[in-house]
């Protein structure tokens, strides 16, 4: 794992239109945790500003559940990523890394269709 600095699309806290997380955050392939991020917030439709805001996983801008579960994606670009990975039918296979959950892999389709609307 390593610190990366990243862009996180979240859902602007003034008006819950898409705005933009520049954050530190630890990274491992299409995975990053923990499940708060601080970074500066910036919101291009009403000019919301944050220097250190904290978001967590239900202010990701990309999420939509899946099974019993809810997946979330960092950014139109992480989507595209994840499109392709579970379009082409991937596993995750990296030792000592945190897997996808197993609805995921069941609900393949599914998650593939959501993204394919999203993009």
């Amino acid at each position: 794992m390593s610190v990366l600095p990243i862009d996180v699309d979240i859902i602007c806290p003034a008006c819950s239109h898409k705005a933009l997380l520049a954050a530190d955050c630890e990274m491992t392939g299409y995975m990053f945790k923990p499940g708060k991020i601080t970074g500066k917030a910036s919101c291009e439709h009403c000019g919301y500003s944050h220097r250190k805001l904290t978001v967590v996983n239900a202010d990701l801008y990309y999420q939509f559940p899946v099974g019993d579960r809810m997946f979330y994606a960092r950014n139109k670009g992480n989507l595209r990523e994840l499109l392709e990975f579970f379009k082409d039918r991937k596993r995750w296979d990296e030792e000592g890394c945190w897997d996808f959950p197993k609805t995921f892999y069941v609900h393949r389709d599914e998650i593939v269709k959501k993204i394919e609307g999203l993009l």
